[in-house]
């Protein structure tokens, strides 16, 4: 027979330890580990942590993100690199790493260089790569006068191109100029030839206002013809000062041999 006396009871105090041993274990296996805490299955960073392997999703609700190794691709959302210069303008590299040029002078335009090629800083007045930027070109707009007697106003001798088209050829035309005043200038091209014998005359009908032909004074009140027009001959005119106040016509020949002659 074995008697209760004789079974060997454990120790209160074990008994004790180990309820608070195992009671540790399990606070440390709640802890989260280097800062992290599962919250609803999903893993929560709420101080520094070291993380290994793959993350398959992030959420940053504040703070910011530093110290890594390398730059993000542009793949995965990045730019591919660390820095971009100041001012300067941000260029697509399809899937590499973008590029970006310097910031542009105050006297230079953006041009572009065609597919696949950067665009680049050019000045606007025409010099640059791949194309150029050209200068400010004049407009002339054009006018036709079809009658042998016309009277052009200022506003047709300011950058104009004038014409004689639709002209019967028939008779003589006379275009009389407007007194000189600042600021006007024309072309004048023959598209119609003379029928015959009939002449074209610029007239300052009367006028006090000189004509310089060729760079040589004829006077004033006279006029400057050509003998039987031909398609394609052609002059231009444009008044000037000499004094400060007084303005003169001064007409070069381009095509055809363009004379003097009395009023």
């Amino acid at each position: 027979m074995v008697l209760k006396s004789d079974i060997a009871e454990p120790h209160r105090g074990d008994v004790m330890k180990k309820i608070l041993l195992s009671l540790l274990m399990i606070f440390m296996l709640a802890m989260p580990a280097h800062g992290l805490e599962l919250i609803n299955g999903v893993e929560t960073v709420t101080g520094s942590a070291v993380v290994g392997g793959t993350i398959t999703g992030a959420t940053i609700t504040g703070g910011t993100v530093t110290g890594l190794a390398t730059d993000i691709a542009v793949a995965d959302g990045g730019t591919g690199v660390s820095t971009i210069a100041d001012g300067g303008l941000v260029i697509g590299n399809a899937a590499g790493a973008i590029e970006a040029d310097v910031a542009g002078l105050t006297t230079q335009v953006l041009v572009g260089g065609g597919a696949l090629t950067k665009p680049v800083w050019t000045t606007a007045t025409g010099s640059g790569a791949p194309a150029r930027a050209v200068g400010a070109r004049s407009t002339f707009a054009a006018i036709a006068k079809s009658a042998d007697a016309v009277t052009l106003t200022a506003a047709e001798c300011s950058n104009t191109l004038i014409t004689n088209r639709d002209w019967d050829g028939a008779d003589d035309q006379t275009l009389t100029l407007p007194a000189a005043a600042i600021g006007l200038k024309f072309k004048f091209l023959a598209t119609v030839a003379s029928g015959g014998t009939a002449d074209t005359y610029f007239d300052t009908a009367g006028s006090t206002t000189n004509i310089y032909l060729d760079g040589t004074a004829i006077g004033a009140g006279v006029r400057i013809w050509t003998e039987e027009i031909a398609v394609g001959e052609s002059l231009v005119a444009h008044t000037a000062t000499l004094d400060g106040s007084t303005f003169h016509w001064f007409i070069d020949s381009v095509n055809g041999i363009w004379l003097s002659k009395g009023s």
